[in-house]
């Protein structure tokens, strides 16, 4: 059987904000300066400015070399956690080597920091197989799964965490930005690490190994334009041509520089009118500097929220252009109102998984039933007085999306989601102008009018399967539960991976704790679909257990019966 793992939207969160209650008594850690055997799986001192090296606790099929600086896995896929030695101090890199590699399985290294001694957690067979559910649903432990892409044999991997609990990382001195965050600094912080999946054996570096003498990227950034005085309007190229305000950084490459210029887009959409992004956005997603532009950084998939600055009335037509898709990801891009001025958001306050919106007290709307776009393609969006979401693409009428409530203002939202990688915002045509765009734009013929609309990493064990809300399960319900989730689970589900449009995994998806077992059961009260029955039984009966998908309370495991 195929081997799977946790998914990063579980794995990147934020494990509690209380220290574990087991604790063990009596273990002090020594000032810094004091050596001891710090290779030791019961040494308690440690030296902060000795070289970092792994611990000796680690996972059952993990081998350190003598010198301590090299772990290889040695079986399996799993069962390889290490820690390094000592704690390391914010700002301080950890730096390994991938020295081996595989392709005998699927994911690779998982990474983080944890506020737990290694010298508390035991002996090597007390260690879990998977640090991403198994630590990170404990208070104290952080990390997330290293985009495959980036753990080629011989890239040097570096991370580390600032004061403000961001956990930043790099490949080959690339920095990437942040990975994730919500990490506790005020306590030691010992480097974590699970030699996972196709990642075989890693080696401790010195800072000097991860900077890598390297040709100079002579070409620039291809996200800020040449300047076309003759064809770009001077207020958006003034803007776009400024790469000192750049927020897009080395992060950004794509080729529509020249293809995408803004003057351009009156030629194709008579009467449009240029309406940028609002600055408020997801924590996964990048503006460039005019907010006209949305990209999600690499390595994720969603948390890609993107607003618009304005409100939408009943008859305006609202044009966005996909400038780059990803063949890494299932699902796209979704579309959506909402009656919450995005002002008074923050990015912290946005959700990973947009259907989490719904939990909020504003109003909102969201639709995925959009076929996966390609890049170039032109989607257009308007809302009738009915209050029915008609989609347009390249000039085609698709289909409605929903119908919303029109009674109030509504910005309209979009989730850079899955496939869909970057959006631009073309504008808006107003009420008095608004017609569909039928001129000069390329038509697909095979869109894919059905396809399935949850992104799930083509390598299940990088990206986060994430089974779809069957819907909060009130907690004043009375009646037979069993009876009401049989009823949303339906009976039509067949083998697979996959979550059709209904929103309800079907069945054959793996159990998130032990990847053997079918998923067969609902988490009440959150409606989750992620675990086979035993395995909820065993986490219902840990003090404390929550939902591995969202981190809701767990108070029931419920299994479900296929008619």
């Amino acid at each position: 059987m195929g081997q799977n793992s946790s998914s990063n939207n579980h794995s990147n969160s934020r494990a509690g904000s209380g220290r574990s209650q087991d604790r063990l008594t009596g273990v002090a850690l020594t000032p810094p300066g004091i050596v001891s055997n710090s290779n030791s799986p019961t040494s308690t001192s440690y030296n902060a400015n000795e070289p970092l090296k792994f611990h000796g606790l680690h996972g059952s099929n993990v081998v350190l070399s003598p010198d301590g600086k090299s772990a290889r896995r040695s079986g399996s896929f799993c069962n390889a956690i290490v820690f390094t030695n000592r704690p390391v101090k914010c700002m301080e890199k950890v730096s390994i080597k991938f020295t081996d590699t595989t392709g005998n399985w699927s994911g690779v290294i998982r990474f983080g920091f944890t506020s737990r001694s290694p010298v508390e957690l035991g002996t090597a067979p007390s260690l879990p197989r998977y640090a991403c559910p198994d630590l990170t649903s404990r208070p104290g432990f952080w990390a997330k799964a290293l985009g495959e892409s980036y753990a080629d044999k011989n890239n040097v991997l570096s991370f580390w965490v600032n004061r403000q609990g961001e956990v930043m990382y790099s490949v080959n001195n690339d920095n990437k930005g942040v990975f994730f965050n919500d990490v506790e600094t005020n306590e030691p912080l010992w480097g974590l690490m699970d030699i996972y999946g196709n990642t075989v054996e890693v080696r401790l570096t010195e800072c000097a190994e991860t900077e890598p003498t390297r040709a100079p990227i002579l070409d620039p950034p291809s996200d800020f334009p040449v300047p076309l005085p003759q064809i770009l309007p001077s207020p958006v190229v003034d803007l776009d041509t400024d790469s000192s305000q750049s927020s897009f950084g080395s992060l950004l490459h794509s080729n529509d520089s020249l293809a995408s210029g803004e003057g351009l887009v009156s030629r194709i959409i008579p009467g449009i009118l240029p309406v940028p992004f609002h600055e408020i956005c997801g924590l996964n997603v990048l503006l460039n500097p005019s907010k006209i532009q949305a990209r999600r950084i690499d390595g994720e998939f969603q948390n890609g929220l993107v607003f618009l600055s304005q409100p939408v009335h009943a008859g305006e037509l609202v044009v966005i252009e996909v400038l780059e898709t990803t063949p890494r990801y299932l699902g796209c891009l979704a579309v959506g109102v909402t009656s919450c001025d995005p002002a008074v958001l923050t990015p912290s306050m946005l959700p990973e998984d947009s259907e989490d919106l719904y939990d909020r007290q504003e109003y909102w709307a969201l639709s995925r039933d959009i076929a996966l776009p390609d890049s170039g393609d032109q989607l257009s969006f308007i809302i009738n007085p009915d209050g029915e979401v008609h989609y347009h693409e390249n000039g085609i009428h698709r289909r409605v999306l929903m119908h919303v409530d029109i009674s109030q203002p509504l910005w309209m939202l979009f989730d850079v989601y899955g496939s869909t990688q970057k959006i631009k915002i073309l504008g808006i045509v107003p009420v008095n102008s608004a017609t569909t765009p039928t001129t000069s734009i390329r038509t697909n013929s095979a869109v894919l009018e059905n396809s399935l609309n949850i992104p799930t990493f083509l390598d299940l064990n990088i990206s986060p399967l994430l089974p779809r809300r069957i819907g909060n399960i009130p907690d004043s319900a009375g009646q037979d539960l069993h009876d009401s989730v049989s009823g949303l689970v339906g009976t039509g589900a067949s083998s697979g991976t996959a979550v059709g449009n209904s929103g309800v995994p079907k069945s054959g998806e793996e159990c998130v704790i032990c990847y053997d077992r079918p998923v067969d059961s609902v988490i009440y009260t959150c409606g989750h679909m992620c675990l086979c029955h035993p395995c909820g039984v065993k986490l219902k009966q840990q003090a404390g257990a929550v939902c591995p998908i969202c981190r809701s309370i767990l108070r029931d495991v419920i299994k479900t019966y296929k008619a």
